[in-house]
Formats: structure tokens, sequence, C-alpha cells
């Protein structure tokens, strides 16, 4: 169903099939575009997440099942942005919710323990973040 409403173009009525009561029923749905807060307006929770409030956003360990949800292989290093606040410097400098952090400031991160030693060892305003999204890799700046 998800590619197959990927595939339909923004604005267009489709009719959809359904089985209500033992009978067949058409309903005709309208394909809007995606909010761009989306996956914030679905998930602001910052509890199971390490916060940095310093820039505003949760992270966690890669694991099977964050992989499958934003397409990973679990394989890859590097914890994944599972949260971010609104308005908050991530947001403005352009991360995204599954964005993999792979290197803070040239140094590898493999994990959580890793992430936070990293953004602790960071004095300066500046951090580099080497970011794999999807299948491209590429380095945002963040002004703290």
């Amino acid at each position: 169903l998800k590619f197959t409403v990927a595939a339909t173009p923004i604005n267009k009525k489709v009719p959809v099939k359904g089985v209500r009561d033992g009978s067949e029923k058409t309903l005709y749905v309208t394909i809007v575009e995606q909010p761009k807060d989306f996956d914030n307006l679905a998930s602001n929770s910052f509890d199971d997440d390490i916060d940095n409030s310093s820039i505003g956003l949760g992270v966690q360990n890669m694991n099977q099942e964050l992989a499958e949800k934003y397409g990973y292989s679990a394989k890859i290093p590097g914890v994944i942005i599972v949260s971010i606040k609104p308005n908050s410097v991530a947001e403005r400098s352009g991360l995204r919710k599954g964005d993999i952090i792979i290197e803070i400031d040239r140094i590898p991160v493999r994990n959580i323990d890793d992430y936070r030693e990293s953004m602790e060892k960071n004095a300066d305003n500046l951090i580099l973040m080497k970011i794999q999204r999807r299948n491209q890799r590429i380095y945002l700046t963040i002004e703290k």
C-alpha cells in the first residue's frame, strides 16, 4: 500500500475499496503532501532517548527494529536520531529523524558512549557531523 500511495501524484483523487459489514465499499481519497514536521508530530518523546539539550536531539544505538523502521542495515555503526525538538539547533542545522551520526569532529561514533564522549569533548561552538542519510553520506556543521 505505501508504495502505491508514494507513486500516486499529489492532489489526485483515487478510489479505495474495502469491506465493511460484509459488503464492499468504495471511498475516494485525495493524496496530499506529508507535512514537513510529520515525524516530530508523530513522536516528540525524549523519554528513552539521549537528549543533548544543547542542540535538541535524541539518539539511540542502532538496532534491528530501528534499522527496519528507517530502511538501514543494522550493521551500520553509529547512533540514529530518533527525535528532534522543534525549532532546535539540530532542526535548524538540517538534521533529520532517521539520520545516523557516524562521526563527530572526524572521530568515529559507533554507539551512544562514543556519542556522549564526543559531544562532551567538543568545547567549540561548531560541531562537524558526518551523517548517513539513506544511501548518502554528508557532512553537516552544527552551530551551538
